[in-house]
């Protein structure tokens, strides 16, 4: 009887299966693999890094780069985006974004021009640019270098917390020539080594020098950066206090999404701390009386801010007094003793309805860019003498007066 040939069993068992579709094997099929998005439905979430610049290109572009460079271990890679709203009209700045936008990079960016001079209109244009559908946006300065993960790690910590807005530290970082007792003070930077924040912690307070905002939640409150803080500053502090106490949003510190900010020699002497500290102290009763409540007395707020005036005043002269005796504190006790003095003068100051101006009104090119040649800063650097009382709109770092309405 003729039939095919049976082998061994053994044999039966090393030969391959059949192939059923031999006939197949040479046609090109007209499919393509279907995409990862196919095989995993879950879209990438939308997030938007925002990035207010006023005559800042050099920094603005370290920014950029460092951007590119961001990594995802945590998390899936994001649908990111960057949005520039570049408050000074600098072409400089518009040449960077639309060289950057125009295909050179793997990170799409809109630049938006807002015309009118002052912070918090800046602030307040990114949020009129930052569409419904988008699912998070994170904020930073023009003159900050984030770390590699420093998105991993605040959209890690926002899923882990399911907070509304997330914080992350900024640290200083000096220019060559700084002098020593500057890094040893801790001036700079946030949060100072003797707050002690935990990784995970709830915070009462926010600034948009490194922050996420977990979008839905924020858009639906309507919250805006109010335009009375545009040429002064602290705008950040009263629009997160809005969120947390009178909507009750969640925030929480995230002590990994760490960035960099760079300290330049204008802001890092003695002339240019004092100016600090008597702004912080001018503007502290506007920022009172603007986060604080319908039904607070504006006449105890004003009483407490002249308070805490006096206090600054005392202590600061106590310092000065004794920081040369044994246990007195020594020059660090004495510089911390000229700061209190000036935030208490500053204190004192904002009782007469006067602001201290920071932002706008500085001529093309002399920003405090600390990437900048040498040469813009040489050029800020000719104005001397005490210009707290006088008009130096052209001089962002030393600010000047408007006389304003008061308060009472």
């Amino acid at each position: 009887m003729t039939g095919r040939h049976v082998p061994a069993s053994g044999a039966a068992r090393r030969c391959p299966p059949r192939n059923k579709f031999a006939m197949f094997s040479s046609l090109v099929l007209p499919w393509k693999p279907a995409p990862a998005s196919f095989m995993n439905p879950t879209s990438p979430d939308k997030l938007i890094v925002a990035v207010c610049t006023y005559h800042r290109p050099c920094g603005l572009r370290l920014l950029l780069r460092a951007l590119e460079a961001q990594r995802f271990e945590h998390n899936p890679a994001p649908d990111m985006e960057i949005l520039v709203v570049d408050n000074g009209g600098d072409a400089e700045t518009r040449r960077l974004c639309q060289d950057f936008g125009a295909g050179r990079a793997p990170l799409p960016l809109r630049y938006i021009q807002e015309p009118r001079v002052g912070i918090s209109h800046a602030r307040n244009a990114v949020l009129d640019h930052i569409p419904a559908h988008c699912d998070y946006v994170a904020l930073i300065d023009d003159d900050e270098i984030p770390c590699p993960r420093w998105l991993d790690e605040l959209l890690a910590l926002q899923r882990a917390t399911g907070a509304d807005l997330v914080r992350g530290p900024v640290i200083p970082r000096y220019a060559p020539g700084t002098p020593a007792w500057i890094a040893r003070g801790n001036y700079f930077g946030w949060p100072r080594p003797e707050q002690r924040i935990t990784d995970g912690q709830n915070l009462e307070q926010g600034a948009t020098n490194n922050m996420l905002l977990r979008w839905p939640a924020v858009r639906a409150t309507g919250a805006r950066f109010d335009t009375g803080l545009a040429r002064t500053g602290g705008e950040d502090t009263v629009y997160f206090h809005q969120l947390i106490h009178a909507h009750k949003l969640k925030m929480v510190f995230a002590a990994r999404a760490r960035v960099t900010e760079t300290i330049p020699p204008t802001r890092s002497s003695l002339r240019a701390l004092l100016r600090l500290h008597f702004r912080l102290g001018a503007n502290r009763l506007l920022k009172k009386t603007l986060r604080a409540s319908p039904g607070d007395n504006k006449v105890m707020l004003t009483i407490g801010h002249a308070g805490k005036g006096v206090r600054h005043v005392l202590l600061g002269t106590a310092g000065l007094l004794t920081w040369w005796l044994p246990g007195g504190g020594g020059r660090t006790r004495a510089l911390d003793s000229l700061l209190r003095l000036a935030r208490g003068a500053g204190h004192f100051a904002g009782l007469l309805g006067l602001r201290y101006r920071y932002y706008g009104g500085i001529p093309h090119g002399q920003a405090s860019d600390v990437h900048a040649p040498p040469e813009v800063h040489g050029a800020r650097r000719q104005y001397r003498g005490p210009e707290i009382w006088r008009r130096r709109a052209d001089l962002v770092s030393q600010g000047s007066f408007e006389a304003g309405s008061r308060l009472l």
